[in-house]
């Protein structure tokens, strides 16, 4: 029969939840601070030391929870990442034709970049090592799956139609992101690109290309 807990033993216990839940709460505080400054800043001028004296706490702090600064960034990267695929897979999800779904993850693709140009940098740009050291079941954990494999079944889809000009689907799969990608870039370098009226004939003329040479 299992003890019956005293006062003393619940009143521990409910100390040692506060002291929990404090840690918790914390944790959360600098971890979202973080992405705010990440997010204004970009990675170059992140620093623990800026990142202390927004939030009002000391740097020795900050380390009791993330072990250097790229510890927090790579946190950081992956909610970022999470996000993107989560736009990426509501656009994949309102489209039946496979065709129209590979446009769709495109343009999606392209405006989570422009809508969010300094974490698409930090992501895709500034510091890809950090990214290639995720490991990948840290990553399908955190976003519930990757960006890429989206777009690779979409060309699978496509390719299942008969329609496609390919049937090499991760050859087609890498040239839609590169193709993707560069656009980005090109509007964050010069942004009159990035005008909506001019962003859309780049994007419906890139993926025209995309059509004819590689996908339909």
């Amino acid at each position: 029969m299992p003890a019956i807990p005293t006062s003393a033993d619940r009143v521990r216990a409910a100390s040692a939840r506060r002291r929990q839940d404090h840690k918790l709460e914390t944790r959360e505080g600098i971890f979202r601070a973080a992405a705010g400054l990440l997010d204004e800043a970009g990675y170059v001028a992140f620093s623990l030391r800026k990142l202390a004296a927004r939030i009002g706490y000391t740097p020795t702090t900050i380390y009791r929870y993330f072990s250097d600064k790229d510890e927090l960034v790579s946190a950081v990267m992956l909610e970022g990442y999470s996000a993107f695929t989560s736009a990426l897979r509501a656009a994949a999800d309102r489209a039946d034709d496979p065709f129209a779904r590979i446009d769709a993850l495109g343009s999606a693709y392209v405006e989570f970049g422009l809508a969010h140009p300094v974490m698409y940098r930090v992501l895709f740009m500034q510091r890809p090592d950090i990214w290639l050291r995720m490991p990948p079941e840290r990553v399908a954990a955190t976003c519930g799956s990757d960006a890429f494999q989206l777009v690779v079944e979409a060309v699978q889809q496509a390719v299942a139609t008969g329609r496609s000009r390919t049937t090499h689907v991760e050859s087609a799969s890498l040239a839609l992101w590169a193709l993707m990608h560069g656009i980005v870039s090109l509007c964050l370098a010069m942004p009159g690109l990035a005008e909506p009226a001019r962003r859309r004939r780049m994007i419906e003329g890139a993926f025209a290309l995309s059509r004819m040479q590689v996908i339909a």
